[in-house]
């Protein structure tokens, strides 16, 4: 069972597979960590709703999860030894999630340039003992969750320094750097999702906080101008991800949806450029029970092949995202330009062995490929194109 971040691509999730050379491919599972969370907090109670608040050391994933019904079934890491046939009769289900790449790491480095600001210094006074410095503001970071403030002490260039930073100066230093900013358009855009699936703040029953950075009081106070009726649990920030995914591998049931889109690029014959074709759409749930088909023909006499190259769609990176439901699952619409969207191809290195070959040549007109895309429950799309002239299977 391997865990990895909301707003993570499909090239992290295909690294993150190969590292586990020993595993078959069909016996690992991948999850989001603020999903798996909310499976590993101890919560007991039956069909609670819960929002996971995980903003660790690189990122900020939240997650909305309608936990079990049975309440046998709910909560805490020795549930998890509970038979699997058991564990298959209940289902936890995501309602929203979002995230954003910001956490600990960030502010570490934040307060270091300020801190070199102040002694008149740049990165490169430090030498070698940069690390140690960042390091040295990291420890800071931490103490000022516990206390108004902290004294950083280190030498360069032959020169000892001692700066005295407060709680209260670090959070204008948050403030400058846009931190609340976008910790609150991650809230939104969870909010707005939940509240198109009739979820509002009143029906949250548990605020779940995981990772070191939810534990900074500029944080859990930002949280609870949002959830000031909620029950905010903080007992589990650096174990509930491991209990939950341990859950989950025990066959403890999940529904998920995809937080990016993917489509299938093509030349645009009106502006010469390549544009994608949305063919998965953000929204849709994994893996997928029935995988999408596409028919293609050729687009000119005597065409010898046709690629395939998939780019991972984000949509978050666009100023205007309208949620819609269609038959049960959210679908996000961009309302801008399409240029403003992030677009990660996956196979654009590999173009060559994204040509499907055609033998003999297609003709326009006709029907000639049928192309099958689904996502397998490690998120990753699988394609499949067969020739409907040969039945020969092209591309798999």
């Amino acid at each position: 069972m391997l865990t990895a971040p909301v707003a993570s691509f499909e090239g992290y999730l295909a690294w993150l597979n190969s590292v586990i050379d020993e595993v078959e491919l069909e016996k690992i599972r991948v999850v989001d960590e603020s999903t798996a969370a909310a499976l590993g907090y101890a919560v007991t109670k039956p069909g609670a709703v819960v929002l996971v608040f995980d903003f660790g050391g690189g990122t900020l994933d939240l997650s909305l999860v309608q936990l079990p019904e049975d309440r046998s079934h709910t909560g805490g890491f020795l549930n998890r030894l509970m038979g699997s046939a058991k564990a298959k009769q209940h289902t936890a289900k995501v309602i929203a999630k979002a995230g954003r790449i910001i956490g600990g790491s960030d502010v570490d480095q934040w307060l270091l340039a300020d801190i070199l600001k102040r002694q008149g210094m740049t990165p490169k006074d430090l030498g070698t003992d940069y690390t140690k410095v960042l390091t040295l503001c990291e420890q800071a970071k931490i103490e000022l969750s516990t206390q108004e403030k902290t004294v950083i002490k280190f030498e360069a260039a032959g020169k000892s320094h001692e700066v005295t930073i407060t709680r209260a100066e670090l959070e204008v230093l948050l403030e400058q750097n846009g931190f609340f900013t976008a910790l609150r358009r991650v809230i939104d855009k969870v909010m707005h999702v939940a509240r198109q699936r009739g979820i509002f703040k009143e029906d949250i029953h548990y605020v779940l906080l995981v990772g070191g950075t939810s534990l900074m009081p500029a944080v859990q106070r930002t949280l609870g101008q949002y959830f000031t009726d909620m029950a905010v649990r903080a007992n589990k920030p650096f174990t509930a991800v491991a209990e939950g995914a341990l859950q989950v591998a025990a066959g403890y049931g999940l529904e998920d949806y995809l937080i990016h889109s993917y489509g299938l690029r093509h030349l645009n014959a009106e502006t010469g450029k390549h544009d994608y074709d949305e063919i998965i759409p953000m929204g849709s749930g994994y893996p997928t029970e029935t995988p999408v088909e596409v028919v293609m023909g050729a687009a000119h006499p005597n065409q010898t092949e046709i690629e395939f190259v998939i780019g991972e769609i984000d949509t978050d990176s666009v100023a205007m995202v309208e949620v819609k439901y269609e038959d049960g699952q959210a679908v996000f619409v961009a309302q801008a330009a399409n240029s403003e969207q992030q677009i990660i191809p996956l196979n654009e290195a590999d173009a060559i062995k994204a040509l499907a070959k055609l033998d003999p040549p297609a003709q326009p007109g006709e029907d000639r490929l049928r192309a099958e895309f689904s996502v397998d429950d490690r998120r990753q799309l699988r394609v499949t194109v067969i020739d409907l002239l040969t039945n020969k299977k092209l591309l798999d």
